[in-house]
């Protein structure tokens, strides 16, 4: 399978589920407070289309260079 160990392989997926569940977070409260947190959702919402848009971006570049 893979010499990876549970411990790396744990540390991995916090790292990388961590801020997607942040984010998560601040939309799903912001959505339910949207009275009190319109500029907040608006903030977060450029942020993580920004963030789709830069890994979109970049992993279009990649797939051209490797044909």
């Amino acid at each position: 399978m893979t010499n990876m160990t549970f411990a790396d392989f744990l540390l991995a997926t916090l790292v990388g589920k961590i801020p997607s569940m942040v984010f998560e977070t601040f939309v799903g409260h912001d959505l339910v407070y949207f009275g009190e947190n319109k500029l907040r959702l608006v903030i977060a919402l450029a942020a993580g289309a920004l963030v789709f848009l830069l890994f979109w971006k970049r992993g279009k570049g990649q797939a051209s260079q490797s044909e």
